[in-house]
């Protein structure tokens, strides 16, 4: 009898679980399933499950150092992107917009010059210019009373992470021609001074902008000891392969006067850049 009660029990839950299943919904996985398994394509079914949580192809991901915060800027270029027909979602830190990119492969992304170094399979389309601009160069800098006879290849360099950990090393010698010692990567601009303060780092490196905010928040004397090559502003990359004629021409009528308020002053098409 007691078994009986079980066996009763264990329908009924499993009655339970089921019904928590629309039946519409279910319905139509059932037919989904059984039409592709007829063909041996179950795969496909899986196939079309995980295609519901990609990106398509209008989706821009996005990620660039900065001492604006996400919000400022989501408020300045949601609205824009919009216009060009893209959703635009912005990420505070490198490592998570990178890992999102790769599981996600968006057809748009809006990143560091860097980025096409060591990602390929993105062309660019567009760059953010600054009073005409269109690069920068990188300034390293020491505590003051350490900066004399200080050697780029002697010393630790702290630095943001704008590309993947394993390749910031390169990077430097790329806009420097020089290889530090050591490395020593954070999350955001505003982690950087503490970096000479606590020595954790002999020299940071920093982008003009974030410097003239950073200085504000910073009482530390610094002084700097090199500075990189020339480094292109923040550039939207387009999937190789990929149509961007109708975005570029969108993006062209950015609201100037909102970008100002991100730093920048223009958007313009990358010459020789993807079509």
């Amino acid at each position: 009898m007691r078994k009986l009660e079980e066996i009763m029990k264990i329908q009924k839950a499993k009655t339970a679980k089921w019904e928590k299943v629309g039946k519409g919904d279910w319905m139509l996985m059932s037919s989904l399933c059984f039409a592709m398994m007829r063909k041996g394509t179950l795969v496909g079914v899986l196939s079309l499950l995980a295609s519901n949580a990609s990106y398509a192809g209008d989706a821009v991901l996005a990620y660039y150092s900065s001492t604006k915060s996400v919000q400022e800027r989501e408020a300045v270029l949601k609205p824009e992107f919009s216009k060009a027909g893209l959703e635009l979602t912005i990420f505070a830190k490198f490592k998570e917009f990178q890992e999102e990119v790769k599981s996600k492969t968006p057809g748009f992304v809006l990143a560091p010059s860097e980025y096409q170094q060591f990602n390929p399979e993105y062309e660019p389309v567009m760059r953010f210019k600054k009073d005409a601009s269109d690069s920068f160069k990188y300034k390293f800098y020491a505590l003051e009373e350490a900066a004399a006879g200080m050697d780029l290849t002697k010393a630790k360099a702290g630095m943001v992470e704008i590309v993947d950990r394993e390749n910031l090393k390169d990077l430097i010698q790329k806009i420097t021609g020089k290889s530090p010692k050591g490395l020593k990567s954070v999350t955001k601009p505003e982690d950087l001074f503490p970096l000479l303060v606590f020595k954790s780092a002999d020299v940071i490196m920093v982008a003009p902008d974030d410097y003239e905010s950073l200085k504000e928040k910073f009482t530390t004397k610094v002084a700097a000891i090199a500075e990189s090559s020339e480094v292109g502003y923040p550039q939207l990359y387009v999937k190789k392969g990929a149509d961007a004629k109708k975005v570029v021409e969108a993006l062209k009528a950015f609201d100037t006067e909102k970008l100002k308020k991100l730093g920048f002053t223009q958007i313009s098409e990358v010459v020789g850049g993807a079509k």
